[in-house]
């Protein structure tokens, strides 16, 4: 019923107030107000309304546990009305009448924040139907918080867990999945009783995939409740990104999944505007998933060629762990924290919880060389012969990239970007538990 009336797509009010009205009265007022009757003010048609209002606020309160309070209007006056409406509602601010939670109370909420422009033009589509699919599976309480952006997202995601949430779902891609997860912390960690759930709808998935999380709709949400029931979730390393801003200050990021610099650091330049993600839709309608990054990597390499050419690519040195390599210009510098599967299968081996990440650095030997590396990077062949392609491959908990010189660089976090100015690191800070259909490190 509360999808058919499209309550699911809203926010749930903290309280209902339900002003009753006999239609004989409430057409005396409109008479006195000295205008013309419209056409449907009637006692016949307002006594309608009223059953109907009546009984959304009752389902409401049914289904929701919303309070709902009835006064009678009919005798009282608009004062009266509005101090009793004000009473109930600075009450409510003071902690007097919290909103239970329907049918169970132990039974947390499910919070979805959902961005409205990820992935293909399907995945586009979801997002209407996102609250429905959850309704019709579980007897939860089910939020939908829609986001214009990561950054909305972050925030969104942020104030809930202040306020306690700790089912929190993320549909959207990679950008917007990092994004939740950032605004998952509440004093630079998230709370170990915080379950994160990753609804697909973003163009190249990868943590998702691999948590098993399918890409249809309602299939993708039958996995997600049955993690939430058996408790089947993946703990994942948290990395923590820093660099340096023009100004010396020190910007932070968090991801979990891949990031890098060079031409990777280049990448979300071409996938990640909100004009962009327009031809990301139609190019994830025309060649799947993948179909956007390899366009916006195709492009991000012609910008780092032609940079190369101007001099504006910094060397660097990359401190891996207690490791520092000489100084040279890196084409790309990829890091992963871990096995994101067949499209992207550089971390074979290695699981999301780790403790540590790997690094594949890829020294500059010219453009067909360049071309090669990041042919075998997609293929996984790189890892079988790493000397061949002029490769560094290491397993560690920190990476230091220090540029010579202050120009500045990006560096990509796995759908979103920062660009440093000088010294940028990347080190394990923490875990966050992920939902999923597997039972791998699941822990209840």
């Amino acid at each position: 019923m509360l999808n058919l009336l499209g309550l699911s797509y809203f926010l749930p009010p903290d309280l209902i107030f339900l002003l009753d009205i006999d239609p004989e009265v409430a057409m005396g007022r409109i008479r006195a107000r000295g205008r013309p009757i419209q056409v449907h003010e009637t006692a016949v048609f307002l006594d309608e309304l009223s059953r109907s209002y009546g009984r959304v606020c009752t389902l409401l309160h049914e289904r929701r546990g919303i309070p709902l309070t009835t006064i009678d209007a009919n005798q009282l006056s608009l004062d009266k009305v509005v101090d009793i409406v004000m009473a109930d509602v600075l009450q409510h601010l003071a902690g007097e009448k919290p909103v239970e939670i329907p049918n169970s109370p132990q039974r947390a909420p499910i919070e979805v924040i959902a961005t409205t422009m990820s992935g293909s033009i399907q995945d586009q589509r979801k997002v209407q139907h996102i609250g429905p699919a959850f309704l019709s599976r579980t007897s939860r309480a089910v939020r939908m918080h829609r986001a214009d952006s990561h950054a909305q997202a972050r925030d969104i995601t942020q104030r809930l867990v202040g306020e306690g949430s700790r089912i929190i779902v993320s549909a959207g891609g990679a950008g917007t999945f990092n994004a939740v997860m950032e605004g998952c912390h509440l004093a630079g960690s998230v709370p170990s009783d915080l379950r994160l759930g990753f609804l697909r709808k973003g163009s190249a998935d990868l943590v998702g995939k691999v948590l098993g999380i399918p890409d249809q709709l309602e299939a993708a949400v039958e996995v997600i409740l049955s993690a939430l029931e058996t408790g089947n979730c993946v703990p994942a390393d948290i990395l923590t990104v820093e660099a340096t801003e023009a100004d010396g200050g020190i910007q932070h990021r968090k991801l979990v999944g891949f990031g890098g610099l060079g031409v990777f650091g280049e990448v979300p330049r071409f996938t990640e505007s909100r004009f962009i993600k327009v031809y990301k839709g139609v190019l994830g309608s025309l060649f799947g998933d993948l179909g956007p990054f390899f366009v916006g990597l195709g492009l991000a390499m012609v910008r780092w060629q032609f940079q190369r050419v101007l001099g504006r690519v910094p060397e660097m040195s990359l401190v891996l762990g207690e490791e520092t390599t000489a100084t040279a210009t890196w084409v790309t510098v990829l890091v992963l924290n871990g096995d994101l599967g067949a499209d992207l299968p550089l971390g074979q081996g290695l699981s999301l919880g780790s403790g540590s990440f790997r690094v594949i650095a890829m020294r500059y030997q010219g453009l067909p060389q360049a071309l090669r590396q990041i042919l075998a990077a997609r293929r996984g062949a790189i890892l079988r012969e790493p000397e061949r392609y002029g490769c560094i491959i290491r397993t560690v908990g920190s990476l230091r990239v220090q540029p010579r010189g202050a120009r500045p660089y990006a560096v990509n976090i796995d759908g979103g970007a920062m660009v440093a100015h000088g010294e940028a690191s990347i080190s394990v800070s923490g875990k966050i538990w992920l939902l999923s259909c597997t039972d791998q490190g699941a822990r209840s």
